[in-house]
Formats: structure tokens, sequence, C-alpha cells
């Protein structure tokens, strides 16, 4: 019984070091992103773009110009696309926000005076730092696209992995709390893809593919 013990606790102590050195490395790199690899350019364009969504020049003027792009080029899936885009923001918002954050209670990264974090933003969110909720929410976005739209998804995981850098940059999230959230976020979506969209014809992407007979037509991805 002793010797169990014995072996438990140091089981306990070899994971709390592992932990201990993982958190070293997050603090590190956070380090090196927000104050070190930083010019007046980046500062400029990451605080920008951590938020962009919120901002009238992507409310008036970007989203109106994706919109009719998407409509024009893509008109016979845009509707079925929009559905599922937000039925997956919806879920991964719930998941990551209401579920996980409320359970995990990790501080910010500028909460931690050891680390004399550079904020970027106008604000100081008070949520738990892990995970990044825009990572959940930006990579489970362009893993849908990506199903939708195989040959863009290079451009929908770049977005979302400059959103997700951003946050680091700006001061508000550990590399940890992104990586982990560009996980989640992944998983999200692939699980919901599998289990529910694939099981719903309307949803389900189409593509146009060249007959000898009829020339180009709708095909819906199996």
């Amino acid at each position: 019984m002793k010797g169990y013990c014995q072996r438990r606790n140091c089981r306990r102590l070899v994971w709390l070091d592992f932990l201990q050195s993982l958190q070293s490395y997050d603090d590190l790199l956070f380090v090196k992103i927000n104050q070190q690899w930083t010019t007046p350019f980046l500062n400029d364009f990451f605080s920008l773009i951590t938020n962009f969504h919120h901002t009238d020049l992507f409310i008036y003027f970007v989203a109106p110009i994706i919109l009719f792009v998407w409509w024009f080029k893509f008109r016979t899936q845009m509707f079925a696309a929009l559905l599922a885009l937000a039925i997956m923001i919806l879920v991964a918002d719930t998941i990551c926000y209401r579920g996980i954050k409320s359970v995990t209670h990790k501080e910010r990264p500028f909460l931690n005076s050891s680390l004399n974090a550079q904020v970027r933003v106008g604000y100081k969110p008070k949520s738990s730092s892990f995970p990044s909720n825009h990572a959940v929410n930006c990579f489970a976005i362009a893993t849908l696209l990506t199903w939708y739209y195989p040959w863009l998804g290079v451009v929908f995981y770049l977005i979302a992995g400059l959103v997700g850098y951003s946050r680091i940059y700006v001061g508000v999230h550990y590399p940890s709390d992104v990586i982990a959230g560009a996980c989640i976020g992944v998983l999200i979506a692939a699980a919901v893809i599998r289990i529910v969209y694939n099981r719903i014809e309307p949803l389900k992407p189409q593509y146009r593919v060249r007959t000898k007979r009829r020339g180009l037509r709708s095909v819906a991805k199996s």
C-alpha cells in the first residue's frame, strides 16, 4: 500500500512538473509574440483584424461585397451554406463560451503582472482565457466553408490563423488558448458535418460537373 502511494505521488509530481513546463513555454511564446515580434504596422494590422467583423468597414463595405460575389459565383448553394454557417456558429459559440469557458476560469495574460502584457485593444475581456472563442469560431467556420468550397480551403484557414494569432498579439490570450481553440473548432465542425449536415440533403455541397449529354449539372457531395 505504501509503495502504491509513493508511485501515485511520483506520477502526480511528474504531471505537475510537465504542466509547469508547458506554462513556462506558453509564457515565453506569449512574450515573444506580444512584445518582441512587433512593428508599428503589425500593431495596427492585428488590432484591426482581431475584431474586424465588428467594424463599420466590414459591416457596410466588405460583407456586402462578399455576399454579392458569393451570390454571383456560387448562388446554387449560397443559402444552404449560409444556413449551415449560422447553425455552426451557434453550436461552436455555445459549446465554447457557455460551456468550456464557464468551467476553466483561466486568467487572461494581462492579469499576470510578471508578463507585462501589452493590450492593443480598447477593452479587457473578463471571461476565461481558455480557450479562445475567436479561434473556436473562426476554425469551425473555416472547416465548414472548406467542406463547401475545398479549393478555397487555404484561404479560409489562413484567415482563421491570422485572427487566432491576433488574439495573442493584442495581449488577450495565451498561445495555448488559441491552439486549443483551433483544435476544438475543427473538431466541432467535423462532428456537426458528419453527424448532422451529411444526413440533410439540402445542406450538402453542390458541385458542378460536366456530362457528355447535358453539359454542366449540380451534384451533391456524398
